[in-house]
């Protein structure tokens, strides 16, 4: 356990630096630093530690790690992951129809991010910002 925190902040802090989101009608590059216009907020559910783990395994596989993770639903919704009772999804926010995309170890950065700060409640933080509409991931116990 104690080795996937260190792995996951290593993750994190390389991924501010490196991954990129790019909106799916555009070809721009976007700043993956936390959203400005949307930041943590925790919830109040009552997930899994083990089941949280196995969506940040998935999301940060080597062969998934690398690859764009989109928020591509008829609401610019993403189902990036479910494991048992946790559910982790990327909206665009504010829902303008935009479709958006971080990589998927960039997704799992995040997650983690929100354990870090949440604990097992769930909640959503922000992925990119600067501009809107961002990309943000929600941790809980169904799909948003």
């Amino acid at each position: 356990m104690r080795f996937l925190a260190i792995i996951a902040t290593i993750l994190t802090v390389v991924g501010f630096g490196m991954a990129s989101a790019i909106p799916a009608n555009e070809l721009v590059a976007r700043n993956t630093t936390t959203a400005n216009d949307y930041g943590t907020i925790c919830n109040s559910a009552s997930l899994q530690l083990a089941d949280i783990e196995g969506c940040y395994d998935f999301l940060n596989a080597p062969e998934r790690a690398d690859l764009d993770c989109w928020s591509e639903g008829p609401d610019s919704d993403g189902h990036f992951c479910s494991n048992n009772g946790v559910y982790v999804t990327g909206v665009s926010w504010p829902n303008r129809g935009v479709q958006l995309a971080t990589k998927c170890g960039m997704a799992a950065g995040r997650l983690w991010q929100l354990l870090g700060t949440c604990g097992l409640n769930g909640g959503s933080i922000g992925v990119m910002g600067n501009t809107t509409p961002d990309l943000v991931i929600h941790l809980t116990d169904h799909w948003v």
